[in-house]
């Protein structure tokens, strides 16, 4: 029996789940709607009122401040009376993943000269290294950042990249961080109640991943072997993986016969086909995924699992608003963005 130690945690994250935007309420915007009318649909909400009285005059402001409301979320969460001990080493685990997407941004600032920027949000930002990391000028520097946060895997990881690394050799370097950071979180799931349950969850989160990249490597959009394949999958093996990718559109859906991915591949292509946009893989396969995580999390209570449930939530709540605030900001009615916005019901 789970320790009633999570009773109190279980009934504020449920709470918290009631008051996630229903985006059905923003079905009313206006075809030539602005920012202010957004902001005013969702004045009634946490997020909402975290938005209140702040300057907005660009996409860019609004993003910041909603990868800072998140931020803030889960680094709320370990304030908490009494969090169990096994909760607040999930929340870090699993909020280190933008720890990664801020690292790979610094990396391809410097390999490749993107203009990737660092968003607010991780364990860097609650301890102050983000400065630290915009700062950084060469992998040697961001090589000790990893190395003063204790992450010493991850600094191994890019320790010997070339200062000629190609694009190839800097995507490579992200998965390998990638590869690290579900091996890493996969591995603290046996060490905490329900693991069985979470190592399921994320190797879940790792299939929706590769079903993503096996169909964007049918539709063409990146040379065959690009992209490596994430390993620690669920269902979806490296094996498995490595055959979707030779596959055609076509050929996919029968590679996944007796797994509940068929009738997401079946989904996708029936969408694509319908409106031949290639951001169907991403809405179909985000749709799916949050279905699936409800079925087997949002059930659960006194666990630990509570948490993994309400950052899944409120990163769908995030995403929806980021659709919607760019779709006002490029002119786009609300109308025509709504099918890629997604829920948990």
């Amino acid at each position: 029996m789970l320790d009633t130690d999570y009773a109190f945690l279980s009934g504020y994250l449920k709470g918290e789940e009631s008051k996630i935007l229903d985006v059905s309420r923003l079905s009313g915007l206006a075809h030539n709607a602005r920012i202010q009318d957004l902001l005013n649909a969702i004045d009634a909400t946490d997020i909402g009122s975290f938005l209140d009285n702040v300057t907005i005059e660009a996409f860019s402001d609004i993003d910041r401040h909603l990868w800072a409301y998140l931020n803030d979320c889960s680094r709320d969460l370990e304030l908490l009376r009494g969090i169990p001990a096994d909760v607040v080493k999930l929340n870090r685990a699993y909020m280190f993943k933008y720890d990664i997407i801020n690292i790979k941004s610094a990396i391809r600032r410097i390999y490749l000269r993107q203009n990737s920027e660092i968003i607010p949000i991780g364990l860097f930002s609650w301890y102050g290294f983000l400065d630290e990391l915009e700062k950084a000028s060469d992998i040697s520097s961001i090589v000790e950042i990893m190395r003063n946060f204790g992450f010493q895997e991850y600094a191994w990881i890019l320790r010997n990249m070339r200062p000629e690394a190609s694009m190839r050799e800097v995507r490579t370097v992200e998965r390998e961080m990638e590869n690290m950071y579900f091996f890493d979180i996969i591995n603290l799931s046996d060490k905490v109640p329900e693991g069985e349950l979470l190592k399921r969850v994320f190797g879940i989160i790792v299939d929706m991943i590769n079903l993503s990249i096996a169909f964007r490597l049918s539709f063409g959009l990146n040379p065959r072997g690009f992209i490596p394949f994430l390993e620690n999958g669920y269902m979806i093996s490296m094996d498995m993986a490595n055959e979707l990718s030779s596959a055609t559109i076509r050929e996919l859906p029968g590679m996944l016969t007796g797994s509940p991915y068929k009738n997401i591949a079946d989904e996708i292509i029936s969408a694509y086909e319908a409106d031949r946009n290639i951001m169907t893989i991403d809405r179909v396969v985000e749709k799916n995924k949050i279905r699936i995580l409800s079925e087997m999390l949002s059930p659960r209570v006194m666990s630990p699992v509570v948490v993994i449930w309400y950052l899944v939530l409120k990163e769908s709540e995030l995403r929806n608003l980021r659709i919607l605030s760019k779709a006002v900001f490029d002119g786009i009615p609300a109308s025509e963005v709504k099918e890629y916005l997604v829920t948990a019901s």
